[in-house]
């Protein structure tokens, strides 16, 4: 039975929503689990409908947004929500993991899931 990564955003919403964690160590984990779900479900929806070829290593982020971009005029409306948005996920998750300097709040977070939420959404959609 596979992984399904949608389980990822509802594991975002659950800390989201959740009080009794540390504020921002709560909140850069939702923004990494939103993320990692928006990305993993991204790299199914080319491989299965575009020929996407994952090699599961790092490099695979950066390809995946390369991928997309070369194939916007297929759908370009879907394409570029997918790019953008799965960027600017990917520069908040980066800063969220990596970058104890920048603060992570709450705005920021919810930002995540919106961003999430709307790659989920063209992904999904016919």
């Amino acid at each position: 039975m596979s992984f399904d990564w949608n389980k990822l955003i509802d594991v975002a919403n659950h800390l989201h929503s959740e009080p009794t964690l540390n504020p921002e160590a709560r909140c850069r984990s939702v923004i990494n689990r939103a993320y990692y779900c928006a990305y993993h479900l991204a790299v199914e929806y080319a491989e299965g409908h575009l020929g996407f070829q994952a090699t599961q290593t790092g490099p695979d982020h950066t390809r995946i947004l390369d991928f997309f971009r070369q194939r916007q005029s297929s759908n370009p409306q879907r394409i570029t929500l997918i790019v953008a948005n799965l960027e600017r996920l990917k520069k908040q998750r980066i800063d969220a993991d990596y970058r104890k300097d920048i603060p992570v709040n709450n705005r920021k977070a919810e930002a995540a899931l919106r961003l999430a939420q709307s790659i989920i959404q063209a992904i999904s959609s016919p």
